[in-house]
């Protein structure tokens, strides 16, 4: 039972994952800036927060982006199919004011296992030293609600704040990964994850990366809950939003003491990352062997 992949090629996004006849992607994987902010970042109910990160990151239009498709190219790497596309990210303020963010160099390479391997380069902005998030997300079909991963918890955790979540094997669903915070926030962020599969108990998503990424399954996206002021205004999507991140930025403790740290903020500069797809039918498979497999893909260069 093969998998298909299918792009457009307009716009060198992904517009199908399938495999056994069955559809897997809705959307994506489109890279991603922004994530709901946390307490920590800033109260987004109260006013006075410029001098926070929140303040900072509302002024850049973090909250706002939108996506300009500058190229879009088909080619072949080592003879497999693979294309590849420049995207620039822009944010606008609450202000109507629009401000240039990042450029997204991101090459897409089908292997003959089925691996989708993309290669993703993101040069931000001068001006931009200091993100929420760096990553990428993909919006999966609504059956997929079984949410597995090799890599930290079982509760959610992040840089600064993981040493009491081991890493090891967890399963749970989707549904289950809600934090129900009474002001809604970002949630549900696993850390140093070797590999992760989103699945129907027959098929599903397996994904990876390089370096190890932070992962997270939710059904509302980061606009979603950055929207909503109390927990009952959420109301939860069938389609599951997937995040593979290269990181976000640690915790801290700014709602009442110091900022993040410095080593667990994300700076500017030029990042680059690798994630691995892979469309797996899941009986009678042993993921942990699968999962290892595409990891070890994940970190071979090209």
């Amino acid at each position: 039972h093969p998998s298909t992949v299918r792009w457009d090629r307009s716009t060198g996004e992904m517009t199908g994952l399938a495999i056994s006849g069955r559809e897997l992607l809705v959307s994506g994987p489109r890279a991603t800036l922004w994530r709901a902010p946390t307490d920590n970042d800033g109260i987004k109910r109260w006013s006075g927060q410029a001098h926070k990160a929140l303040g900072r990151w509302w002024a850049l239009g973090l909250h706002r982006i939108t996506y300009d498709v500058l190229k879009v190219s088909e080619r072949r790497i080592e003879g497999l199919p693979a294309v590849s596309t420049v995207t620039r990210l822009n944010g606008t303020d609450d202000d109507g004011k629009v401000h240039q963010l990042a450029d997204h160099r991101q090459t897409s390479i089908l292997q003959p296992d089925g691996v989708l391997r993309i290669d993703h380069e993101l040069k931000l902005a001068k001006r931009i030293v200091d993100l929420p998030r760096i990553g990428t997300q993909c919006v999966l079909s609504p059956e997929l609600e079984i949410f597995e991963w090799f890599g930290r918890g079982p509760g959610e955790n992040y840089p600064d704040r993981k040493a009491g979540s081991p890493v090891d094997h967890y399963s749970s669903t989707v549904t289950d990964q809600y934090v129900p915070y009474i002001l809604p926030q970002e949630n549900g962020a696993r850390c140093d994850v070797r590999w992760c599969v989103v699945h129907d108990g027959h098929v599903g998503l397996l994904m990876a990366g390089s370096p190890y990424p932070m992962v997270s399954a939710l059904h509302h996206s980061a606009q979603d809950l950055t929207a909503a002021f109390h927990t009952n205004e959420l109301t939860a999507r069938d389609e599951v939003y997937v995040s593979v991140d290269l990181g976000q930025r640690g915790l801290g403790t700014a709602s009442c003491g110091p900022d993040t740290l410095e080593k667990y903020k994300l700076p500017g500069g030029i990042h680059r990352f690798t994630s691995c797809y892979l469309p797996v039918e899941i009986d009678g498979q042993n993921l942990g062997d699968v999962g290892r497999r595409l990891a070890e893909a994940a970190v071979t260069t090209r």
